[in-house]
């Protein structure tokens, strides 16, 4: 399996963005019809679960990268796994 999350500084990742409107948060896990052929980099939305749900199903589901969209105004902050769900 693919190191996915793991930083390859200096590559380049080139591909197309998918948002499945049905599972917008990616809190779910994917259907098989994602991701299409092209698509390789999954859009979600912030919030309803925590950040490592949401890169887990994408990874599942084939993806590539994951771009979070945020809907709050703040800083960068560090998205790790959290202290109390050791299971994720």
């Amino acid at each position: 399996m693919l190191q996915f999350g793991i930083p390859n500084y200096g590559a380049i990742l080139v591909g197309q963005i998918a948002y499945v409107p049905e599972n917008a948060a990616g809190c779910s896990e994917f259907s098989t019809s994602f991701p299409p052929e092209k698509d390789d980099i999954l859009l979600v939305d912030r919030g309803s679960c925590y950040f490592v749900e949401k890169t887990h199903h994408a990874q599942v589901a084939g993806a590539k990268a994951v771009i979070v969209a945020d809907n709050i105004s703040e800083g960068l902050l560090t998205m790790a796994s959290p202290e109390d769900r050791p299971e994720l």
